[in-house]
């Protein structure tokens, strides 16, 4: 229960006890020495993005392995979802073209 609440005190305590993030993969390409000091197969890696979004490796801009052991992709800016904000800007950017005729 100490290092419980040492580590919430502490961002050094935290890392030291919790770990790091570690790189999987960074611009499309898996890093091979990551995966085998994780202890982690391709596969299973490959299955983790798709249920984020990404049909492979080349789809992300990196990929990493959270200290509790989630597998967090983030997608190539081409390949993310708009945001509502996206969509207001596309609007009034219509909205403007509109108004000049």
């Amino acid at each position: 229960a100490g290092t419980v609440r040492l580590a919430r005190r502490s961002d050094r305590v935290a890392r030291l006890v919790e770990g790091t993030a570690t790189t999987l993969a960074r611009d499309g390409r898996w890093d091979d020495e990551a995966l085998r000091h994780e202890g982690l197969r391709k596969a299973d890696a490959e299955a983790a993005l798709r249920r984020q979004n990404a049909n492979s490796v080349r789809d992300v801009e990196q990929v990493s392995i959270e200290p509790g052991g989630a597998i967090v992709a983030t997608l190539r800016e081409d390949l993310q979802s708009a945001t509502k904000a996206d969509v207001q800007r596309i609007e009034a950017k219509l909205d403007a073209l509109l108004a000049q005729r």
